[in-house]
């Protein structure tokens, strides 16, 4: 059965954040994307490369905060040189590993394009990147900053590799083919989903925007990394209130990601998995489990 996928731009979060934003640097290249797994922490924004250049705000706004790497032993080093701004509409920006030397805070007041640092390697970077990150304090959630940057232009698919069921309590893993028989009952799914970035001409694993899972046609379970938020001391996505660690297991790499706990009924049972990135590409399989009592 073929599933006619329609992607459609869902917002979740309030009119009050829904307001465009310029690219933090001119000849930006995305390297990291939004909720992706870095094994002890998840990516609350998105990566920028384009080699050093000058770091812009991205709207009219106020610089609430600025650290220097090391100012302060106590605070967190991660983000090395980090300078935050506030913008109308309670939205507060983030641009951090900047260069050591190189934050500008003449003023405290800047306007859109303003110079405001340089792309640096300080902090928990591994070379010359930007992590760019987005608040919005009304609703207190970590907005995905693709959601109100200019469009990426994006051409790729996302990559929808190995999927795999395991029966609830078994701890026996299958690695799904087109035709698999399997026991009726209750199965944890995962998969083996990325995207790729078009911008560098090195293999760069990006995370998705969305993921759907279909059992006979009807959307069983759907993932959006729209945004994030602190829910009892848990990192959460907004979307459906699930810890974004729920969606990762602990397997050979970081992105085989966990869709859910499906009841497999007795009968041919045909899934769907479709993973689509911002642009709005999608990549789909299916699969067919016939399932006996």
């Amino acid at each position: 059965m073929k599933k006619y996928f329609v992607f459609f731009l869902l917002l979740i979060i309030s009119d009050s954040a829904l307001f465009s934003l310029q690219w933090p640097v001119e000849n930006w290249v995305l390297q990291s994307t939004f909720a992706e797994n870095r094994g002890d922490h998840y990516q609350t924004g998105i990566g920028i490369g384009g080699g050093e250049q000058k770091v812009l705000s991205v709207a009219d706004g106020e610089i609430v905060y600025y650290q220097e790497e090391n100012t302060f032993s106590v605070l967190p080093s991660g983000l090395g040189n980090y300078i935050v701004i506030e913008h109308e509409r309670q939205l507060r920006t983030t641009y951090a590993n900047l260069k050591k030397d190189s934050i500008d805070i003449k003023k405290i007041k800047v306007k859109a394009g303003d110079k405001i640092g340089l792309i640096g390697d300080s902090g928990a970077s591994n070379g010359p990147v930007l992590h760019f990150e987005v608040i919005d304090l009304e609703l207190n959630e970590i907005v995905n900053p693709l959601m109100l940057l200019p469009p990426a232009g994006d051409k790729t698919k996302p990559a929808v590799k190995e999927v795999f069921i395991e029966m609830a309590g078994s701890k026996k893993e299958i690695k799904l083919s087109n035709r698999n028989d399997i026991k009726a009952g209750k199965y944890d799914f995962s998969a083996v989903i990325y995207d790729t970035s078009e911008y560098v001409d090195y293999f760069c694993q990006l995370a998705p925007y969305k993921i759907n899972v279909y059992i006979n046609g009807e959307e069983a379970a759907a993932i959006s990394y729209n945004s994030i938020k602190k829910n009892d001391k848990s990192l959460v996505l907004s979307s459906n209130m699930k810890k974004v660690s729920e969606y990762y297991k602990n397997t050979v790499n970081n992105w085989h990601i966990y869709l859910g706990q499906f009841d497999i009924s007795a009968g041919m049972i045909r899934v769907e998995i479709a993973a689509s990135d911002f642009a709005g590409n999608e990549t789909s399989k299916e699969f067919l489990l016939v399932s006996q009592k």
